[in-house]
């Protein structure tokens, strides 16, 4: 749809017009409201500005059986009732949106007061990624890229001036050619005098050089001679000293020995603390501590939790920037990656969000740390995010953050996606009775498809096979793809159970016909991340 809108700071007395369709009756109204959308969600140019008539001029009127040819003509929105225009805004792109709020201050009123009615922006991604302490927000929209970096003290570099300097032009001229080739030979005369001198004076060089080589030659000589006698005091000073030594460390041997029968044996030394022995021989020590010093100022009453939790914690102004945008915009897809999660950025989010939820299409937690925030405040952030698609990949620090009871797992039943691995510490996470539940109504909620992926699990043969069970028994087109690695869970049973043989997988893959609809096949295959089972229309490339 076509609309132009005229951004003219109109007067808001663009709706008293004696040119306006006449209200009879509720109906009537409803019936032109459906016409002009009708109209509107086809080709129609919307003139979104002020309509001044004359009083010669007769009302407009508008037929419902508008030919082709006449559907794409202009004509003034504020024509139209004001029952209607909201309607009209309901099937506008945001775009058109955004420009309807500079026709009249009743107009930006009107979208203002109905903003969660209208449609929002469309941002495809957006990715929350630390570095260095700071922060780094990326949006990405089908025509805008940007990032900005936040951080709450960023040290202030002077700016240095760059000067010009001036650019000056030497110009020579002469009257005529004469004194040019007068000067010529000048210099050609000068040179051959120059070349002249030069020979002479590598002669005299050459010659320098020769009686220099000469005396060269007769002082290596001495110093040759002096090196050889010098060898010589050398190698009977080595001797007196080696002598000396073995002398010295004798000595020494007797003296260790009569110390360590005179004094007991040291105890274990606490950490942090330097013993050092006192001048005079003596069995105690004197303990030093040694300070760790911090860049900040209060780093004495600061300990490494508060430091961490501080380093870690995003702004303040982050937190209302994400805010914003989950409240004007919708997000498609959420990436928090390389963070450390602490309890005071849960606690922003939750103050800044209220009522608002991180509500997308899919979140991806990435290559997180989660040693500075608590299990109950980790489970508080994963409770405000409202999403269809989920994945934990490669976080570290899971205390009991990512847990296998059955109250955690509950909140994961209603995803279409489902990706929990390589967690650290490790933990099994799921069983035979997650997969069911994980797998029920989701042939009819989902019909794109179920993705569900643990690297390490309690999931049995049992349960696995079940699951296969269940895709046979559905009548719909279901794709399902999931991949369970698990040391209680063994192919060739499965197999077994399948009626497969086993010597015959085609292309690297079992295949399940589903028995009925026979264009639907299952692919069945194991490896190193654990057994897989795939629907045909989403397989793997390399099978």
């Amino acid at each position: 749809m076509a609309a132009d809108v005229c951004a003219e700071q109109l007067p808001s007395t663009s709706y008293a017009t004696t040119a306006t369709i006449s209200p009879s009756s509720n109906t009537s109204i409803m019936q032109a409201s459906q016409a002009i959308i009708k109209v509107a969600t086809s080709s129609t140019t919307l003139l979104l500005g002020s309509y001044h008539m004359s009083q010669n001029t007769s009302p407009i009127s508008f037929n419902n059986h508008q030919d082709d040819e006449k559907a794409g003509t202009a004509f003034a929105i504020s024509l139209l009732p004001p029952e209607i225009h909201l309607h009209i805004l309901k099937h506008l792109p945001r775009y058109d949106i955004d420009n309807c709020r500079f026709v009249c201050k009743r107009w930006k009123e009107m979208i203002d007061r109905n903003s969660h009615s209208l449609r929002k922006h469309l941002i495809q991604m957006l990715e929350l990624r630390e570095y260095k302490s700071r922060f780094i927000l990326t949006l990405n929209c089908s025509n805008l890229l940007k990032s900005w970096t936040f951080c709450e003290h960023i040290a202030t570099r002077p700016s240095f001036g760059l000067g010009k300097r001036r650019r000056t032009k030497t110009l020579t001229t002469l009257c005529n050619n004469e004194e040019q080739e007068q000067q010529e030979q000048q210099q050609q005369q000068q040179q051959q005098q120059q070349q002249q001198q030069q020979q002479q004076q590598q002669q005299q060089q050459q010659q320098q050089q020769q009686q220099q080589q000469q005396q060269q030659q007769q002082q290596q000589q001495q110093q040759q001679q002096q090196q050889q006698q010098q060898q010589q005091q050398q190698q009977q000073q080595q001797q007196q000293q080696q002598q000396q030594q073995q002398q010295q460390q004798q000595q020494q041997q007797q003296q260790q020995q009569q110390q360590q029968q005179q004094q007991p044996s040291p105890a274990k030394l606490p950490h942090l603390l330097i013993y050092m022995g006192q001048t005079s021989s003596s069995n105690s020590y004197l303990p030093v501590l040694v300070p760790n010093p911090s860049n900040d100022s209060n780093w004495h009453t600061e300990d490494h939790n508060e430091r961490k939790q501080r380093e870690h914690t995003p702004s303040q102004l982050l937190c209302e920037r994400l805010a914003k945008y989950f409240r004007e915009t919708d997000i498609h897809f959420l990436r928090l990656t390389e963070l450390r999660f602490t309890d005071n950025f849960i606690d922003r989010l939750l103050e800044t969000f209220g009522t608002c939820k991180i509500r997308c299409k899919k979140v991806e937690i990435s290559m997180c740390k989660l040693n500075y925030v608590s299990p109950k405040k980790f489970h508080q952030f994963l409770q405000l995010i409202e999403c269809d698609k989920l994945s934990l990949i490669w976080l570290r620090g899971n205390h009991e953050h990512i847990n296998n009871s059955q109250q955690f797992l509950s909140e994961f039943l209603g995803l279409s996606f489902l990706s929990i691995f390589a967690l650290t510490p490790q933990i099994a996470i799921g069983d035979d009775e997650f997969l069911a539940k994980f797998l029920e109504g989701k042939a009819t909620k989902y019909l794109e498809e179920t993705i569900l992926r643990i690297d390490n699990s309690l999931i049995t043969t049992n349960g696995f096979c079940q699951a296969i069970d269940k895709w046979k028994q559905t009548n719909t087109h279901w794709i399902l793809n999931i991949c369970i690695g698990s040391e209680y869970i063994i192919i060739d049973e499965i197999l077994k159970h399948l009626s497969l043989n086993e010597s015959k997988p085609r292309q690297g893959a079992f295949r399940i016909t589903h028995p009925q609809l026979p264009d639907e096949t299952l692919l069945l295959w194991n490896d190193k991340d654990g057994v897989h089972i795939a629907s045909n229309a989403n397989s793997v490339s390399g099978l």
